[in-house]
C-alpha cells in the first residue's frame, strides 16, 4: 500500500507543479476545475482500497490536498488549511475514503450493488422486533469463522482484524451515522446529509 500512496502522491503533485506554472493565467474557478480534473481525481479514484491506512500515509495524502487547496486559494505555504477546506467545502481525505465505503453500504442495502459486496454485510434484525432499533436501519458484520465467538466490542475487533477488510470497517462506519441520514429515501438525499454529517464532524461544527 504504501508504493501506492507513493505513486498517487508523486502523481498529485506533478499535476500541481503544471497548474501552478500556470495560475496567474487563471482564475480561481478554473483554477479549481483543473485541481478537480487532475489532483482530487487521483485521490477519489478507488480510494475506498486505502480504507484503514496508517497515519503517516494519510498525512501523505492529505499534504497533497492541502497543496491544492492552497493553489486554489493563493495562501502562503505555512497558512493554517483548515480555513482553506472549510471556505472550499472540501472533506479530508480521511473522510472522503469513509464517503466512498459509506456509498458502497448505501447501495447495497438499496439492492445496487454487486453480489461480492452485498455477501459482506446484512440488516440488523433485533430479537425483539417491537425494539426501536429494529427500525434504525442498522447493519451488521457478517461474520467469518474467525470472528464468530467473539464477545469484542466493535472498537477492539477493529484494532484486533484492521480497519483494511470492508465487512468490519464498513457496518461499524455505517452504524455512527445519524439515523437521518441511513434512512435517506433517495441517494441524492443520503449523499447530502453524508457529506454534511462529515463536514460538520470534521471541523466540529
Amino acid at each position: 500500500m504504501t508504493s501506492q500512496v507513493n505513486a498517487i502522491s508523486k502523481s498529485a503533485y506533478f499535476a500541481l507543479f503544471r497548474i501552478n506554472k500556470i495560475r496567474n493565467l487563471l482564475d480561481r474557478a478554473t483554477t479549481e476545475k483543473l485541481i478537480h480534473a487532475f489532483v482530487s481525481s487521483k485521490l477519489d479514484f478507488c480510494n475506498s482500497l486505502l480504507v484503514g491506512l496508517p497515519q503517516n500515509q494519510l498525512s501523505k495524502l492529505q499534504s497533497v490536498q492541502n497543496a491544492a487547496a492552497k493553489l486554489i486559494s493563493r495562501s502562503g505555504k505555512y497558512d493554517e488549511v483548515s480555513p482553506i477546506l472549510y471556505d472550499l467545502h472540501w472533506l479530508k481525505v480521511e473522510f472522503r475514503i469513509n464517503f466512498k465505503i459509506m456509498l458502497f453500504v448505501f447501495k447495497i442495502l438499496s439492492g445496487h450493488a454487486p453480489h461480492y459486496l452485498s455477501s459482506l454485510i446484512e440488516r440488523y434484525v433485533p430479537r425483539n422486533r417491537s425494539l426501536r432499533s429494529g427500525d434504525s436501519n442498522n447493519v451488521t458484520l457478517v461474520r467469518t469463522d474467525k470472528h464468530k465467538k467473539t464477545k469484542e466490542n466493535p472498537r477492539t475487533t477493529i484494532k484486533r482484524y484492521g480497519w483494511r477488510a470492508f465487512s468490519v470497517v464498513a457496518p461499524f462506519l455505517w452504524n455512527e451515522l445519524p439515523r437521518s441520514v441511513r434512512q435517506s429515501p433517495n441517494l441524492v438525499t443520503f449523499n447530502s446529509g453524508l457529506k454534511t454529517f462529515y463536514f460538520k464532524k470534521q471541523f466540529n461544527l
